[in-house]
């Protein structure tokens, strides 16, 4: 399944040491790499976690990302075969900046 698995918070320090240098947000880039997102070309499944083999949450990673990760809070994050990739782009295109922007408008 080209999966894979993260301890809790491996995943964002991966992104952090790959992307950190991004300083602007590229709004057309972030819209053609949303359009592209593939989780609708899959049914909505819920899968176990490796460790505990509990039904992991599935959340939106950023909650703007379009990448819905499975997730078990004591264990860590799934992603699919693909999502790393789309996480990728998705940090370097600024999203991350688009996050925390709106997060700081937010009342």
């Amino acid at each position: 399944c080209l999966g894979l698995f993260f301890d809790p918070g491996e995943l964002e320090a991966l992104l952090e040491a790959t992307v950190a240098n991004v300083f602007a947000i590229n709004r057309s880039e972030l819209d053609a790499i949303n359009a592209s997102t593939r989780s609708s070309d899959y049914g909505i499944s819920y899968i176990k976690c490796p460790v505990c083999s509990k039904l992991m949450n599935r959340v939106n990673f950023g909650s703007k990302s379009g990448v819905i990760v499975d997730r078990c809070r004591d264990h860590g994050v799934w992603l699919d075969g693909g999502e790393l990739r789309h996480l990728f782009e998705w940090m370097k295109a600024g999203g991350k900046l688009l996050q925390q922007e709106r997060d700081e408008q937010r009342p």
